[in-house]
């Protein structure tokens, strides 16, 4: 999960990138008041937020959906911060490094997919050979 120090250095390093904001960001400021002045700064800071990897949610193993987030250019610093709290989920690397690698897929799940259906063939196999010897001891 993400802390609400880590949401809200995302907010504000995605603002930086989306309309090269360069003054100071309080968490009480409306977003216009930081660069986010119509509709097109708006979808270009949800889509940092979104999918940048090294300044939005992913740089912290997490995801959001592109239209999770539900702000307005009225909408304060602090509550977008709020928002990508509340509905930033973590992503598979992320619950990989918590519970071990290929429980969540990926590679290595895929590995032990095709590990797991090597074995059942090679049980299938002594199997089948088992019935072949009894059938033919007892011609």
């Amino acid at each position: 999960m993400l802390t609400l120090v880590q949401a809200s250095r995302i907010v504000r390093d995605c603002i930086r990138v989306a309309v090269g904001f360069t003054g100071p960001i309080e968490a009480s400021d409306k977003l216009q008041d930081v660069g986010i002045v119509d509709l097109d700064a708006r979808e270009a800071l949800n889509d940092e937020i979104v999918t940048n990897r090294e300044k939005g949610v992913q740089s912290e193993g997490h995801r959001l959906g592109a239209d999770d987030l539900t702000f307005t250019i009225a909408t304060k610093v602090f509550e977008l911060r709020d928002e990508v709290f509340e509905k930033a989920v973590p992503g598979d690397a992320f619950l990989n490094a918590l519970v071990g690698p290929g429980l969540f897929g990926g590679p290595e799940n895929e590995r032990s997919s095709r590990a797991s259906n090597d074995r059942a063939s090679a049980t299938r196999k002594r199997s089948s050979a088992k019935a072949g010897r009894k059938v033919r001891s007892v011609k």
